[in-house]
């Protein structure tokens, strides 16, 4: 019993000294960062501070580790050293190559899987830490495949909800405002797996594969990015229709695993198809919002809210990204200025007209302090007035003007 105590707080321990556990938190810390960067390009002001991005994810991220540790523990999912070590470099390069957008467990852990099956055999140079021959089962990655895949698409399902996106402002082909959302995240997944060693033998009761006779377990970080950009619908339907389409691709992984355990020949065709169906994914949800109608555009009868700060009178107030405001204190407002004009007839008091994403209208009111109608804390579709906007890809800068 204490032999095991003392294995098992050193595989905790391993988590705590790979170099993958620090760089995903520097780069949860780089994401937020370039994330208040771009907002201040485009709109002189952040709307969140870069923490939100290093703070908010780690309660998820560990939460999902304790589930899905259960799961390989209950799976006996075993995994070498290895392909543990192959995953890593895997993760650093499409971090580096890709950011969030590359970070989904198809992708590090089947490219990891095609390293570790064929690449690494045709490599001459010898060295002890890099294997010449395939070191993991591969039904054991694919059922990890598919248990981390479940566990992208419920955290992206409960992000749908969330009102705290990157609003993004910029002129269309046509000369014309046109405003979406943007949506980055990484999550550092702590997640028990176990390894080739001594402190379990003779175990045979793991329901679906045999396993060594001698295994320990260790903590391993793993990483799971989420990267999505909206201009045509509010994001958070995006993140639900790409969250169903994740739950599809996961249960095919799971029916792979044991296609493959029985017929290994397979292998290869089910990784490609599999990765296939990722892109598809990936790429049908940008192909579809380019096509289709620009959701965040001006309106005559109105101005659009493309952001609320957290904290702020708006968000008490019940305002939402994607809402109109067509009327402050019985007023009717088509531009920023006039929303603050009208605000000052009574600035102790804020009370507005907003319609809703269903076109439905609705009165929102409240207190407001002293000089607090300059600090509402909505980000606008159209920029103020004395600022020229250029744009500088999918991103806008803004140049002072005189007017």
């Amino acid at each position: 019993m204490q032999t095991w105590l003392v294995d098992v707080l050193t595989g905790i321990g391993m988590f705590f000294v790979h170099p993958l556990t620090y760089v995903a938190i520097v780069a949860m810390a780089w994401v937020g960062f370039r994330r208040m960067k771009r907002e201040r390009r485009m709109f002189h002001t952040s709307i969140r501070p870069w923490t939100e991005e290093w703070l908010h994810p780690l309660v998820p991220g560990v939460l999902a580790g304790i589930i899905a540790s259960v799961v390989v523990v209950l799976l006996g999912i075993v995994l070498s050293t290895e392909y543990l070590m192959i995953t890593a470099v895997v993760y650093l390069i499409l971090l580096v190559v890709g950011g969030t957008r590359f970070l989904s467990p198809i992708y590090s852990l089947l490219f990891a899987l095609l390293i570790d099956q064929w690449l690494l055999s045709y490599i001459t140079y010898e060295a002890a830490w890099l294997p010449t021959e395939a070191t993991t089962e591969p039904a054991w990655v694919l059922l990890l495949v598919f248990v981390l895949t479940i566990i992208e698409a419920v955290l992206l399902r409960e992000r749908r909800s969330s009102r705290r996106y990157s609003p993004l402002r910029i002129k269309s082909s046509r000369g014309k405002w046109i405003g979406g959302q943007r949506f980055d995240r990484l999550y550092l997944i702590p997640l028990f797996v176990f390894v080739p060693g001594e402190l379990v033998s003779n175990v045979n009761w793991w329901p679906f594969l045999p396993v060594v006779d001698g295994l320990s377990v260790t903590l391993v970080p793993f990483l799971l990015g989420a990267h999505a950009v909206s201009y045509s619908e509010r994001i958070g339907h995006q993140l639900a229709r790409t969250s169903t389409q994740l739950l599809w691709v996961a249960a095919l992984a799971g029916a792979s695993s044991f296609a493959v355990f029985y017929y290994p020949t397979a292998l290869l065709y089910v990784l490609v198809g599999l990765l296939i169906l990722r892109i598809t994914v990936q790429l049908s949800k940008r192909l579809q919002d380019r096509k289709a109608t620009p959701y965040f555009t001006p309106r005559a009868d109105g101005v659009v809210i493309l952001a609320v700060r957290p904290g702020s009178p708006a968000e008490k107030m019940g305002l939402i990204p994607g809402e109109i405001v067509t009327k402050v204190h019985q007023e009717p407002v088509n531009s920023e200025w006039s929303f603050y004009q009208k605000l000052q007839i009574n600035p102790a008091y804020g009370k507005v007209e907003v319609v809703d994403e269903r076109g439905e209208k609705r009165i929102e009111q409240a207190a407001l302090y002293d000089n607090e109608h300059h600090e509402l804390g909505i980000v606008f579709l159209r920029p103020e007035m004395g600022v020229e906007w250029k744009t500088k890809g999918n991103e806008a800068t803004s140049n002072e003007t005189n007017a």
